[in-house]
């Protein structure tokens, strides 16, 4: 299985709302990133839904290492 393809499959999510703003990023803008954001791209995909949610809604803050992408991804 490709890379997409298996990162398609781990972006369906339990929640709703992070399932469409992760597979919308991994559709816009994942194959023009680089090689680091695409890493913590896939590294954020490892995290559980509740942690995601409260990221991408700004319910939290994002772990360090995800901030830039988590803010990028809030601007999809």
């Amino acid at each position: 299985m490709d890379k997409i393809k298996r990162l398609q499959w781990q972006c369906r999510r339990g929640m709703l709302e992070v399932d469409l703003v992760v597979k919308r990023y991994l559709t816009e803008d994942f194959a023009q990133a680089k090689d680091a954001e695409q890493a913590c791209f896939e590294d954020l995909l490892r995290e559980n839904d509740q942690n995601l949610f409260d990221w991408l809604t700004g319910k939290s803050q994002p772990e360090e290492k995800y901030v830039a992408l988590i803010t990028k991804m809030r601007r999809l």
